[in-house]
């Protein structure tokens, strides 16, 4: 198995777009649970059907928390998370950095 082809890899470089392009929907459905946040297939769904009606990317509508369906979702396990992770990678030094 080539070093590219490990899942582990292959996520940590998903995180990596994400923060270049926080509209990269294939790069998201690969982590969107990684590490799992309760993020299930329906919720993925339901999101996926909202970006689409309201014209937003799948990203802005877990960074927005919109609700969707008649039940609670987890996506808030997910609010926040991309704009964490493009600041983290703007900054020099990464995060806990005193530069």
């Amino acid at each position: 198995m080539s070093f590219f082809d490990r899942k582990e890899v292959r996520d940590v470089l998903a995180y990596l777009r994400l923060m270049v392009n926080p509209r990269d929907e294939v790069s998201l459905l690969r982590v969107v649970n990684v590490p799992p946040r309760g993020v299930g297939k329906t919720t993925v769904e339901s999101a996926l059907e909202v970006a689409a009606r309201e014209g937003l990317s799948l990203g802005e509508v877990f960074e927005r928390g919109i609700s969707f369906g008649s039940r609670p979702t987890r996506s808030s396990r997910w609010r926040g998370s991309g704009r964490r992770y493009r600041t983290c990678a703007a900054s020099p030094g990464g995060r806990g950095s005193s530069t």
